[in-house]
């Protein structure tokens, strides 16, 4: 329960400080500047989700002390980042480059914070990467603040959020190195398990990437498709995403080490009725409750955040078909980790694959026929589909280890 604690109040804040930033874009600067952010974040998160590799989730469930390891994959996978951002930006969007370059840079600082996290993690010690996660977000949400209000300016805020961010992973790493003995994770040219971790990576950072980009094409069709405006107006209402993803990640560490001792301990029945009875259970009681206050206040709680222009009657059904998609895709992340702990990860690809085509599929004819709520449609629809292909993929794996 400690580490829950912890964790959920980490994610909170660091979602509210996050939030924050937008709100203060929006209420400072112009749509355009919000759509704009709402781009940059689109075309990088696929990029930095696939070469995340998913090195903490390895990490937490594979790790044999060799840290160097991990480390130095993760700084070949940072440079790789920032060249395919670079790249893409400058033929595609070479008037957004800075803007994109910094928010690429951000979350790269973000992806290093993880791999640090993940030592603490592996001793089932969450209140230290909690309490990390907490400075962090007061200190850069401060910076934030005191840069928006002074410049006025979205690029200049970035830069300086940038570097204080990077000043503060040195302290975190300090923390959390802490937690094993450094001189016995030299990387004593172990190819093997480099290789492992390039070969596990991959096909988790493939899922990634196509995960992300079901959940951000439709921004890039929004913007070619309609304007940067409405893209503003879709970020506004997606945000909801980013906040629930945040205490979706919360509950999911808390989740991982219990689903790992049931592997180990071979209680596969109590591991299902977890997976496909309790948690189940609680998503649809959440619906029950939450879903009606959505429908009914969320669109008068955003025009009153941020600013009257954002208010549209219109987008009181895009918001609530989002917040379903959101219930949806949090119980498929747990599918997905469990998946994970019983290395049924090679499939996935297949997977992601279909739910992609899918995605462009309907994003395209979706948002061309019904505007945003196109948009909100093709969200919910790609989050179900992969949830039941998910479940049906586990459950053929589960069935196949009750054999063996």
């Amino acid at each position: 329960m400690k580490n829950l604690f912890w964790t959920i109040t980490a994610n909170l804040i660091q979602a509210i400080t996050k939030w924050g930033y937008l709100i203060l874009i929006a209420r400072i600067l112009t749509k355009a500047d919000v759509g704009e952010y709402g781009l940059g974040l689109a075309l990088t998160a696929p990029i930095v989700l696939f070469f995340n590799f998913r090195l903490r989730t390895l990490l937490v469930t594979s790790f044999d002390g060799n840290f160097n390891i991990f480390k130095t994959l993760r700084n070949i996978l940072d440079i790789l980042s920032i060249i395919f951002i670079a790249v893409i930006a400058l033929l595609i969007y070479k008037p957004y480059f800075i803007l994109i370059i910094l928010i690429g840079l951000i979350k790269i600082l973000d992806l290093k914070s993880e791999l640090y996290y993940s030592l603490p993690h592996y001793f089932n010690n969450l209140v230290v990467p909690a309490k990390l996660i907490i400075y962090k977000s007061i200190l850069l949400s401060l910076v934030f603040i005191c840069t928006m209000l002074i410049s006025k300016d979205l690029t200049i805020t970035l830069f300086i959020q940038a570097t204080i961010q990077l000043i503060f992973l040195v302290y975190e790493s300090k923390i959390c190195l802490n937690f094993i003995d450094e001189e016995k994770t030299s990387f004593n040219n172990e190819p093997v398990i480099f290789k492992t971790l390039i070969t596990s990576g991959i096909v988790l950072g493939f899922v990634q990437l196509i995960v992300s980009l079901n959940s951000n094409i439709p921004r890039l069709f929004i913007e070619n498709i309609l304007d940067v405006s409405k893209l503003a107006d879709y970020s506004i209402l997606a945000y909801i995403f980013t906040i629930g993803n945040v205490f979706i990640s919360a509950v999911v560490n808390n989740i991982l080490p219990r689903l790992r001792v049931l592997k180990i301990n071979g209680n596969l029945d109590v591991l299902k009725r977890l997976i496909f009875l309790k948690i189940p259970s609680l998503v649809l009681t959440i619906s029950l409750i939450v879903v009606p206050v959505v429908y009914m206040l969320g669109i008068e709680l955003i025009s009153f955040i941020y600013g009257k222009e954002y208010y549209n009657e219109n987008n009181k059904l895009v918001l609530t078909v989002l917040f379903i998609a959101l219930l949806i895709n949090g119980y498929s992340a747990i599918i997905d980790n469990t998946l994970i702990v019983f290395e049924l990860m090679n499939k996935q690809i297949y997977i992601s694959i279909i739910v992609l085509a899918v995605t462009l599929i309907l994003s395209y004819y979706l948002i061309n026929k019904y505007d945003l709520i196109g948009a909100s449609l093709t969200i919910i629809i790609v989050n179900l589909l992969q949830l039941l292909l998910r479940i049906g993929y586990l459950t053929i794996g589960l069935k196949g280890g009750i054999k063996n």
